[in-house]
């Protein structure tokens, strides 16, 4: 399963084709500590000022010495995390689409899938006979489900009708319970899928692999809709020359092309979340 920055890499394979130029590729020749403000790089002849991207870095490149190879920059630029980096990292200058951007746009289709797509888990409570109203976990966004133990050595769990969930106070009111006082009351609820770090998994946000297609698709849809006005002003001689045989509206139309792919995507990923978390039916706001 591949991680954020798996994740990243596929969208910037898809989106490659649309850029108006690509960035021009160069690489460190001596470490970088995450305060270093001078990069020495393996050729300067074409870099210009502007962004440029190290990893998952965005520095602002404010002067180039051509001659010694060096460019001063800005570190962390745009609330990105200065780092250290190595000799021979690779350095990237004026990209269509930082990774930082990319990986935003990944999770934001991530939490913002919901509530097509949820995650399903459960916490459990302990039955009072006092106690009608518990307060739960406020990134709880709806319970599915209320089960208790029935005493005996059948064990059995029998579901619990009669509730209601507040999910603006994310509090559970059971008017009655018939579990033991003391014992164990299962809740079963959905909550938005959560945003992933660099190293985290797409199933670390609690969306199944499937969901991998309906992200790629729906962040590479939210990156190309900005693209037509990237053209303005015309950032060089080569997208000047392809802006002649490429209509303004082109990166809207692809857009929407991306964005009808990426619905069909979670409908279906949606499909199979019900057959695996069959709806239930009770008092609360239960699908």
């Amino acid at each position: 399963m591949p991680t954020l920055n798996g994740l990243v890499d596929e969208c910037l394979m898809n989106l490659s084709s649309y850029g108006l130029i690509q960035p021009r590729g160069l690489r460190l020749t001596t470490a970088v500590s995450d305060s270093d403000t001078t990069f020495v790089l393996s050729a300067a002849d074409n870099l210009e000022t502007g962004i440029a991207e190290i990893e998952n870095e965005l520095v602002y490149v404010l002067s180039v010495d051509k001659a010694a190879k060096t460019a001063e920059v800005v570190r962390g630029h745009m609330s990105t995390t200065p780092v250290a980096h190595a000799s021979g990292s690779f350095f990237r200058a004026n990209p269509p689409w930082p990774r930082p951007m990319v990986a935003n746009a990944i999770n934001d289709a991530i939490v913002g899938s919901y509530p097509d797509l949820f995650v399903v888990g459960s916490t459990t409570i302990a039955a009072s006979p006092v106690i009608t109203t518990y307060t739960l976990d406020p990134s709880i966004e709806l319970v599915r489900e209320v089960k208790y133990q029935l005493i005996g050595p059948s064990q059995q769990w029998r579901r619990l009708n009669d509730f209601w969930w507040d999910d603006v106070q994310s509090t559970l009111t059971v008017d009655t319970c018939p579990a033991t006082p003391g014992s164990e009351v299962r809740v079963v609820y959905e909550r938005r899928p959560n945003a992933i770090s660099a190293s985290a998994e797409l199933t670390d946000s609690g969306l199944m692999a499937s969901a991998k297609k309906y992200v790629v698709t729906q962040a590479c849809a939210d990156l190309v809709r900005f693209m037509d006005t990237s053209r303005f002003p015309v950032a060089a001689a080569a997208a000047d020359d392809m802006d002649q045989n490429r209509q303004l509206t082109q990166a809207t139309v692809v857009a929407r092309t991306l964005l009808g792919i990426a619905e069909i995507e979670k409908q279906a990923e949606r499909k199979r979340l019900r057959v695996k978390f069959k709806p239930t039916i009770s008092r609360s706001k239960a699908r």
